[in-house]
């Protein structure tokens, strides 16, 4: 399971991560926050290139508008 959360104050970053480990990132991206959480789902539904860094890294940092973003390749309008 994973989460999207949203900088409070870098509002163009969205950050993926596991539930439950936002605590353990990395200080550089934990101090990009405070992070709130947007959405969740299934590490199976994230884009490959997501999923990918989310294994290896424990996190994706995405800079994008957030209505532009698209976690699992659906389009989405807003």
């Amino acid at each position: 399971m994973f989460v999207i959360l949203k900088s409070d104050t870098e509002k163009l970053y969205q950050l993926i991560s596991y539930l439950g480990s936002v605590d353990e990132l990395p200080l550089e991206i934990r101090r990009r926050g405070p992070w709130h959480v947007v959405g969740e789902g299934d590490e199976a539904r994230l884009k490959p290139q997501y999923r990918s860094t989310l294994d290896r890294d424990g996190c994706t940092l995405v800079r994008i508008r957030a209505c532009m973003f698209d976690r699992d390749g659906r389009r989405h309008v807003n």
